[in-house]
């Protein structure tokens, strides 16, 4: 009824458990097909929430532009899969199924463009502030793909995800600062936000 990626969202645990015990191999389309829907994704709703409008070419420009941010997940994912070896799934297949895990982003991202559409002003700090739901259950995903797909213990689940997120953020701010002209730019508009 639900898409792998709701389901996930909905319980973890026995979705990873569930999709790591179907036996399919994942091809290279199939591993990227993850990434490039979170492209599309993100395209399409950053192209409605600064135009309040969707064109194909707009969403494809938006969607590259933000490429960066699906870049920096590739890395994570990379470091990720490469502190245990999955015994269950090979790794394009546990690179897929980590991929299905961006439910709770996706549907932040919605509820952002949504909320830019309808309110005229809207504040960033409070925006920022809601950014912990979809952060705090994507590392209760995080770990339950640990568990299930990379048969790690419990306490290695929760250290791999506190571990990805943070490689996540790290290389996010760091692209901030970079775009802002260094740290201390960076730091200053946060303080003055």
């Amino acid at each position: 009824m639900f898409s792998p990626g709701l389901r996930l969202a909905l319980a973890p645990t026995i979705g990873y458990r569930s999709l790591a015990a179907v036996p399919a191999e994942a091809t290279l389309r199939a591993a990227l097909a993850g990434p490039a829907l979170t492209l599309g994704v993100i395209g399409t709703l950053v192209s409605i929430a600064t135009t309040e409008r969707l064109t194909l070419e707009l969403a494809a420009t938006l969607g590259a532009a933000w490429g960066f941010a699906v870049l920096i997940q590739i890395v994570a994912a990379a470091a990720l899969l490469g502190s245990a070896r999955p015994a269950a799934v090979s790794r394009r297949r546990a690179f897929a199924l980590l991929f299905l895990g961006r439910a709770p982003w996706s549907l932040w991202l919605l509820g952002a463009a949504a909320s830019a559409i309808v309110i005229d002003d809207l504040a960033l700090t409070p925006l920022a502030v809601t950014m912990l739901a979809p952060l705090a259950w994507t590392m209760v995903i995080v770990a339950a793909f640990c568990r299930e797909v990379l048969q790690t213990s419990p306490r290695g689940a929760r250290v791999r995800a506190v571990v990805h997120q943070a490689i996540v953020w790290g290389l996010a701010l760091q692209v901030a600062a970079l775009a802002a002209g260094g740290w201390n730019r960076l730091i200053q508009g946060i303080l003055t936000w």
